[in-house]
């Protein structure tokens, strides 16, 4: 898979426009540069290269992994590592970007594909003999986007693979 093509969605990044507008020739780069701090920017890199824990033969998202947590969906799921590693590593788009303003599905769906491609990169570095499922999923009902991560349940010992269906 390969990043999505940011020139679909660079009509919906209004601020972006409005300096470029000032400044003909103006690349999407410099303006990152120009409004990152650094503290903004490592947080960003957490976001797009996070780390990954095995528990029990799953693999879940370091950040905010709870024991206590891990062990209630256990049990739901019966033991089930597969479904719990699926409920524990699905994010939400809306849910992760906290803005004032209503994102574009367009941006929603960009967001979500450019998310796949990194944490597919991240979790074969970390794990490169894991077969893992990366997707994205289009949420019709509340107009958002869901990445799914698991292990591919068939032949865990392949190579990783990843889809997007945004």
């Amino acid at each position: 898979m390969t990043m999505p093509n940011t020139e679909s969605i660079l009509s919906e990044l209004k601020d972006y426009l409005a300096i470029r507008e000032r400044n003909p020739g103006f690349r999407l780069s410099e303006y990152a540069w120009l409004k990152l701090t650094p503290d903004v920017l490592v947080s960003t890199m957490a976001i797009l290269w996070p780390t990954f824990i095995m528990r029990n033969g799953g693999m879940f998202f370091e950040e905010g992994f709870s024991e206590k947590v891990f062990h209630q969906w256990i049990a739901h799921f019966n033991g089930d590592i597969h479904e719990t590693e699926k409920m524990m590593n699905h994010q939400h788009i809306r849910d992760l970007i906290q803005s004032d303003n209503r994102l574009p599905d367009s941006v929603v769906r960009y967001l979500g594909q450019a998310l796949v491609c990194f944490w597919q990169v991240a979790i074969h570095a970390q794990f490169p003999d894991l077969s893992v499922v990366v997707m994205s999923e289009w949420d019709a009902e509340n107009n958002d986007v869901v990445v799914s991560i698991y292990q591919n349940e068939e032949g865990r010992e392949q190579h990783s693979t990843m889809s997007a269906q945004t």
